[in-house]
This record gives C-alpha cells, structure tokens and sequence, in this order.
C-alpha cells in the first residue's frame, strides 16, 4: 500500500516537471500578453504551477496541456490584474533584444514589439484571448475553443474581429 502512494506520488512529481520542462515559457508568454508585467509573470508563473500541481489529475492528456494551462494561466492573471489595479503598480515591459542585431534592427524590433504590445493591451479579453493564443502562441482553433469554453464559430468570430482591429490599428499607425 506504502508502495503504491509512492509510487503514484512519483508519477506526479514526473509528471508536473515535464509540464514545467516543456510549458514554463508558454505560461510565462501568456501571462504577459494578458496583461502582466514580467515581475508579476514571474509570480504569477508559480501561481499557476501550484495550481497544476494540485490539479494534476484533472488533465486527462499531456496533448492537451496547453488549452488547460492558458485556462489557469487567464484566471491567475485575473486576479494579478486586480491586485495590480487596488495597487496601481504596473511597471512597464522591456522588449527583448535580439542577439546580434545592429542598433537598427533593435530599434525595428523594440517598434515592432511595442506596436503589438500596445495592439494587444487595447483589445477587449474577448478578442485578445484568441488573437494571442492563435497568432503569437500557434494554438489551434479547438485548443483555444476548449481552454475557453466558447464554441467553435465563436473562437473564429472573434478572431476574425481581432485580425480586422489590427489590420486598422496598424494601417493608422503607419499614417
């Protein structure tokens, strides 16, 4: 019997640092892209990872970590955010620096970033949730359909909102 629970609390210690190996920039990337400063992902990326490990067994498959993670990652955001809003202390993000680029490509880069960032940061959740997870994190249409509970069509629709919200922002910015 000993045996066994150890047996099985091996499995999840596994388990949960294989989910961490393979998903920590994922949770990390999508708590910053729902509205978290880095010092606040990085917290809140422990948040989430207590979370996962006390609710190891609801994930049924490790195929579909990712849409369960981003439904953990989109409620520990939630609350980061009205922490941060009682407080009012939101740090700014600083865009990553490619290695070995020349001081224009940084400059090119840093525009690009804070573009998106800004894009991003002025969607509804309605339209940001599936514009990030489709576009900058490579989710399908049913993974973001399932981490959400939205149907479908709903996914797409509002996809689709976001891509036209973009396609305006970005032709106004470049006036």
């Amino acid at each position: 019997m000993l045996a066994a629970k150890e047996a099985r609390s091996h499995d999840r210690s596994q388990q949960l640092a294989q989910l961490f190996e393979r998903h920590a920039d994922f949770v990390w990337r999508t708590l910053c892209r729902l509205g978290l400063s880095d010092d606040q992902a990085d917290d809140a990326a422990q948040e989430v990872f207590l979370v996962v490990h006390r609710k190891l067994d609801d994930l049924r498959t490790v195929e579909e970590a990712r849409p369960w993670l981003f439904a953990i990652c989109r409620r520990v955001a939630s609350t980061h955010r009205r922490r941060r809003d009682r407080t009012k202390t939101g740090l700014s993000q600083v865009p990553l620096v490619g290695v070995g680029e020349n001081p224009e490509e940084q400059t090119a880069r840093r525009s690009a970033i804070r573009l998106i960032e800004t894009f991003v940061e002025s969607l509804d959740e309605e339209r940001r949730i599936p514009f990030v997870l489709y576009e900058l994190e490579g989710l399908t249409g049913r993974e973001i359909a399932e981490a959400t509970g939205w149907k479908l069509n709903t996914v797409f629709t509002r996809l689709k909102a976001a891509r036209r919200r973009f396609e305006s922002y970005v032709a106004e910015v470049s006036k």
